[in-house]
């Protein structure tokens, strides 16, 4: 009786702080939308993979029992390298390592950072042990509309792989973002970044087109 009581004081008091803070909830998901007058920025927190984290998370264990063993074989066993051999083992193995962790991170509590203004798109990957930022000129970009479901975003789906629910023409390249965005919330995000910059007619017909392709 304790637990359902906690539990229906706590409902209403986050109903409450959801409605003071402004954000944007969706699903299991936070979209935070900050919008200015000459800026908009978007968070976009990943949806974590567990089977994916269990498997990173495995291996981030396995790694440095099974080979701390053999390199410290190599090191003062019978058949032990010299050091510029080791050396090179230990770079070898600590960079696998390190991608291990950078991806066990990322679907962890990774999450992308949108932030638009009157001249340019900053698309930050946050959470992991390496950050990333890219900038995009706003003139070059050619809409915003969501992922093209084709043989490759099928081919990745089905192996599990996390593929951006949206995209943007860049130079000739499609840009895509929003890893495990659901597609309402790709529909919203895509409204308001063709909003921003100054698209509005193509927004609900862009809109429109990516949900009779899906």
């Amino acid at each position: 009786m304790y637990w359902q009581t906690a539990e229906q004081q706590f409902i209403p008091a986050l109903a409450i702080a959801s409605a003071v803070s402004g954000h944007c909830k969706t699903h299991d998901r936070k979209l935070n939308m900050i919008n200015r007058n000459d800026e908009l920025v978007i968070h976009i927190k990943s949806r974590p993979d567990w089977k994916a984290i269990i498997v990173f998370g495995t291996f981030l264990v396995i790694i440095p029992i099974c080979f701390g063993q053999e390199i410290y074989k190599l090191g003062v066993g019978k058949n032990k390298l010299d050091g510029i051999s080791l050396t090179f083992i230990i770079a070898a193995i600590s960079i696998v390592y390190i991608g291990f962790l950078q991806s066990f991170l990322w679907l962890l509590r990774g999450q992308e950072k949108l932030t638009i203004n009157n001249h340019e798109l900053i698309i930050e990957k946050l959470g992991a042990l390496l950050s990333n930022s890219e900038t995009y000129k706003l003139e070059k970009i050619k809409g915003f509309t969501l992922t093209k479901k084709n043989f490759i975003y099928s081919f990745k789906k089905y192996h599990g792989a996390r593929v951006g629910e949206i995209q943007f023409e860049y130079f000739g390249n499609f840009i895509k973002f929003g890893e495990t965005l659901t597609q309402e919330e790709a529909v919203e995000i895509i409204r308001q970044l063709n909003d921003k910059i100054n698209n509005e007619p193509l927004t609900n017909a862009i809109a429109n087109a990516g949900m009779r392709d899906r």
